[in-house]
């Protein structure tokens, strides 16, 4: 996580569970970005347990949070406009930077949830907000009051655990269960930037390059990973999310691979469409919902 000022410049980053002397990068970070305040801590905390150790030394009223498995591309997210949001409205605690999960976001939520959420919208000068179901981990900036006593504070999950595992599943199902007006309590929104601004890059997917075109360039999120012929003639796709890749200089992905027929009955509900008998990855509907509907 780190923490922006009120004018949208960096003043301070957490780096939470690392140690400079076993990680070098981390000390040649350490010394040539000012400002950069490592956090060591004595035991494993998990991503939530670190990003709380963290508050304490945050100065500034708001904390950008940043894994770091996501990228930023395209026009990134911008801090300004973002804090001045939270600034305007006190109904807004939390700014969501736009991924593949939330691009058209109301009309999934239409459909899967059957709740209508663009009247529920919130425009600030030129920018709209949108209201975010489910509190995503992913990139965000938050109000430092707000994550205290709410996300790391009452609705802290479990040392080891994700709050948008914990928290984000009471919210989501506490607004399907009592309507919108139970959002208000949470105040999560996404920025509408009408196109991917970050992307979950996935270690387990991904190796360094060393051709010369992956190591310089700027990163950039494409929807054209169903097909094969670029991969061909291009090492430089990387996976990501279910209908997308982005191309990122320095690594590669080889093959792009398709879900397997499985060998066992599914018996939970599917992610997608919410019934029995298949997991998203075989939705009948997948064909005509996009990536799928996730809040």
């Amino acid at each position: 996580g780190g923490t922006a000022d009120l004018n949208g410049h960096n003043t301070n980053t957490e780096l939470a569970g690392t140690h400079t002397k076993k990680y070098p990068l981390l000390q040649k970070a350490h010394e040539s970005i000012p400002n950069l305040k490592i956090l060591t801590l004595d035991s494993h905390h998990g991503f939530a347990h670190a990003v709380k150790a963290s508050l304490s030394y945050v100065t500034t009223p708001y904390m950008l949070t940043v894994q770091h498995d996501y990228l930023f591309s395209g026009d990134g997210f911008p801090v300004r406009t973002a804090i001045e949001c939270l600034k305007s409205n006190d109904r807004v605690k939390c700014v969501a930077v736009q991924s593949q999960s939330t691009i058209d976001y109301v009309d999934r939520v239409k459909k899967r949830y059957k709740i209508d959420l663009s009247s529920h919208c919130i425009t600030i000068g030129d920018h709209k907000l949108i209201p975010l179901l489910r509190w995503q981990d992913k990139p965000h900036l938050a109000s430092k009051d707000f994550l205290n006593s709410m996300v790391y504070g009452e609705w802290c999950p479990p040392l080891g655990q994700f709050p948008e595992d914990t928290m984000g599943q009471t919210q989501l199902s506490d607004i399907i269960k009592n309507g919108m007006d139970a959002f208000l309590k949470y105040g999560t929104y996404i920025l509408d930037q009408k196109s991917v601004c970050t992307y979950h890059l996935s270690g387990r997917k991904v190796q360094a390059s060393t051709e010369a075109s992956t190591l310089t360039g700027e990163i950039v999120i494409t929807s054209a990973m169903k097909d094969s012929s670029i991969h061909s003639e291009t090492n430089d796709f990387v996976r990501g999310s279910h209908k997308t890749l982005a191309m990122v200089p320095g690594l590669s992905h080889e093959t792009v691979t398709t879900p397997q027929t499985p060998k066992y009955k599914f018996k939970g509900k599917c992610f997608r469409c919410g019934k029995k008998g298949h997991s998203k990855d075989f939705c009948p509907e997948k064909a005509t919902d996009g990536e799928g509907a996730t809040p």
